[in-house]
């Protein structure tokens, strides 16, 4: 639970919710017509759940939440709760609810490329049984990696990022990975979108405020939407006031979903359920995204229904697999160490031995690779680790960056493109160079601002607004008006992460200056610090440059030849897309219908208002002591 972002999480959680609407799910495991079912709710307006077959339970028989839903007849039968049921109920994530992760797991990618593995024989059945039900069995797994996960990994183990994204190509194909992308290129077609996306809004905008418009249904600022923690947070906790605010335009994760289990899957000659899609993130909150039913492909004649994104691993986990990976194979991680204290020292040491793993060529279309393709030979791979790749292969192994160095902060850049976009199509000026934030307060380098002025007037105010508290500021001004009347925002670049998605929670942690259970002889002289080695913010720096530029110069890992700046609209990739499978241009009908998604009031409000069984679930409490 721990690492989920603040805007899930309902502080130091005890399993105590507050539902606003029933479970979609009966006691008896079916899913329940909440038109037709009627809730009982107990004087007092409080269930205490507790686990079947507890001892503690056995005198007492259990209580029906909902009447006429019979409990299971044996004992300890367990009732099956899907993750997407939970995200169509208001209560906030509780640590109960992590359980229902397992599908977005380690083992789950695991299973995925043993069953992928099989070959298409009569002895192998192209049916698999899963939970009661058949579905068909999965042919390939590819795999979309983060920018900033891999700018994790590289420091870690020591590499630039052209490197660390051939050895960590090379790793997963060694495991069985038909295809490894870099979500760079879907990042630019989300970008693209949401740079037309604003200025539509900003005209429709201006247009409503000279004919004195109340309550229009797109109002400023624009709230970006990449981040799965805040809209989970605005979706069960703020409400439509909020939600009209929030950006359409799908995460880059999102938009690789919907290109993989169309384009991909038909390149590789498999139906979209039979390709396993996952994602390496630096955010735990994207596995809540990855389950939302929004982001999913409906059957059709050639493949049953889908999730777009079937499972996703941070880069802990990956770090952890690699580590797994290398021990099967017999090396010894860290030096002589056998053990680790805990799992993130485990998973920084998965993590450095990348840098022994084996390059290969990276997937050049919607790689965000360079498009010559050259083949990887045992002269080239080294295996030393650390400085740029050799040979042809380092040559022909670019990797695309922002369209400023150093600028756009490490979160995709979504203000750092909006405002360069807006500026030049709605005020004709040409912005470049880095963006002169200001911080309104130094103490909280979180929030920063900046502004586009023409003839002397204020003609756009952006905003980036990371973490829980800047979250709520800024809701609060979104609730006291309007963006042009109040002098407010027009945008507001919003993570629910401190720092940013660099410092994502499921980020390798920086290392202590000692690991835990370490000891002090009696003789040794006392040490200088007893802090951590590398504090957060110099983590979070070095990852920065990392992801702007492909290195850190300071440890030697400059890959400025390899590593390009380029703007959203030159990315070939991207624009391919838009010709050959959208049609159309960024903002137009056809895009909007791909790239585009709506949102959910979940709220308690919207359940009072809602009436019936959701208003009488509003006021029940449930605890657990699971």
């Amino acid at each position: 639970m721990s690492g989920f972002s603040g805007a899930v999480k309902l502080g130091d959680l005890d399993d105590f919710i507050n539902p606003s609407q029933s479970c979609v799910v009966a006691l008896n495991g079916d899913k329940l017509d909440l038109g037709a079912a009627e809730l009982a709710v107990p004087e007092g307006g409080e269930v205490l759940l507790r686990k079947r077959g507890d001892p503690s339970a056995a005198s007492t028989p259990p209580t029906p939440v909902v009447r006429g839903a019979p409990l299971p007849s044996t004992p300890g039968e367990a009732v099956k709760v899907s993750l997407s049921d939970c995200l169509a109920c208001s209560g906030c994530v509780t640590s109960a609810e992590t359980v229902l992760l397992e599908a977005q797991s380690g083992e789950a990618f695991k299973r995925a490329l043993r069953e992928a593995s099989e070959p298409d024989a009569p002895a192998f059945s192209a049916f698999v049984a899963e939970g009661g039900e058949t579905r068909r069995k999965i042919r390939a797994v590819v795999v979309t990696v983060a920018p900033q996960s891999r700018a994790s990994l590289a420091r870690v183990a020591g590499l630039d990022a052209p490197e660390a994204a051939q050895r960590l190509t090379g790793f997963l194909k060694s495991i069985g990975v038909a295809r490894v992308f870099d979500a760079a290129a879907a990042r630019d077609v989300s970008l693209l979108e949401t740079g037309e996306e604003f200025c539509a809004r900003f005209a429709e905008a201006r247009a409503n405020d000279e004919a004195n418009v109340q309550n229009p249904a797109h109002p400023l600022p624009v709230l970006s939407s990449a981040c799965p923690g805040f809209v989970c947070y605005a979706e069960k906790t703020l409400g439509s006031a909020i939600l009209k605010h929030v950006s359409a335009v799908k995460s880059p994760q999102a938009v690789m979903g919907t290109v993989v289990k169309s384009r991909v899957a038909a390149a590789l000659g498999v139906a979209p359920d039979q390709l396993f899609h996952a994602s390496v993130m630096p955010c735990f909150d994207k596995k809540l995204e990855a389950s939302r039913s929004d982001f999913s492909r409906e059957a059709d004649a050639s493949s049953r229904a889908t999730q777009e994104t079937d499972c996703v691993l941070t880069t802990g986990e990956v770090a952890q697999l690699i580590a797994d990976a290398a021990e099967a194979s017999g090396e010894t991680l860290a030096g002589e160490r056998e053990t680790f204290a805990d799992a993130a020292s485990r998973a920084r040491a998965g993590a450095a031995a990348l840098a022994r793993a084996p390059r290969a060529a990276l997937d050049g279309w919607l790689a965000c690779a360079g498009t010559p393709s050259f083949a990887v030979t045992d002269a080239m791979d080294t295996g030393s680790g650390g400085g740029g790749a050799s040979g042809s292969a380092g040559d022909a192994a670019l990797l695309y960056g922002p369209v400023v160095p150093g600028g756009g902060g490490g979160s995709g850049g979504y203000l750092d493109w909006t405002f360069r976009r807006a500026a030049f199509k709605l005020f004709g000026v040409s912005v470049t160079g880095p963006l002169p934030f200001t911080t309104p307060r130094p103490k909280n380098p979180d929030l920063k601002e900046v502004r586009l002025e023409v003839g002397g007037e204020t003609v756009l105010r952006f905003a980036a607004a990371y973490g829980f508290r800047n979250i709520q500021n800024v809701v609060r001004r979104c609730k006291a008006g309007g963006s042009r009347r109040g002098g407010g925002y027009d945008f507001v670049e919003i993570m629910a992460c401190p720092s940013g998605c660099l410092n994502g929670g499921g980020q390798p942690p920086p290392p202590p200056a000692f690991e835990p259970g370490f000891r002090l002889r009696a003789d040794a002289p006392l040490p200088r610090t007893l802090g951590v080695s590398t504090t957060a913010k110099q983590l979070v720096d070095e990852l920065e440059e990392l992801y702007h530029t492909g290195g850190i110069r300071s440890t030697g890992t400059d890959a400025a030849d390899r590593f390009v700046a380029r703007d959203p609209s030159q990315n070939d990739d991207a624009l391919a897309l838009y010709r050959d499978f959208v049609g159309g241009d960024p903002g137009s009908a056809r895009a909007k219908a791909l790239w585009h998604t709506r949102y959910h009031d979940r709220s308690a409000e919207a359940a009072l208002t809602a009436g019936g069984t959701a208003a009488a679930a509003a006021n029940l409490k449930i605890s657990s002591d699971w």
